[in-house]
């Protein structure tokens, strides 16, 4: 009988861990989704703060220099009380970057923010 109700146990722990698990990934799911709509909210936001200030956004291209990051570049350029976060990614968007690399002797498309 011993065996029978430790396999019983045996089992009703697999059974927790399983759901266990499951949980886990689920959770990890919905916290990796509401990361990445967070982030989009980041690019829709910036357009959306445009429309309702009367801004228009026109675009400028810019030779990168030796030594310059999207950083150094956004702090430059960017509008006055922009999140220079936020203006790193609408340069990215406007240039198709994955990532932060640029190079020296390229040319960058930078939003230029007008109030009308």
């Amino acid at each position: 009988m011993r065996t029978a109700a430790a396999a019983s146990r045996r089992t009703q722990g697999r059974q927790i861990r399983r759901r266990r698990f499951r949980t886990l990934i689920v959770l990890m799911i919905l916290i990796a989704a509401a990361g990445i709509a967070a982030a989009a909210g980041t690019a829709v936001s910036a357009q959306a703060a445009a429309i309702e200030r009367q801004e228009s956004i026109d675009y400028s291209s810019r030779l990168i220099r030796e030594g310059e990051t999207l950083w150094s570049i956004a702090s430059e350029t960017r509008p006055v009380g922009t999140d220079i976060r936020c203006y790193i990614d609408e340069i990215r968007e406007a240039n198709a970057l994955q990532g932060d690399s640029i190079h020296a002797g390229r040319y960058l498309i930078i939003p230029i923010h007008t109030v009308s």
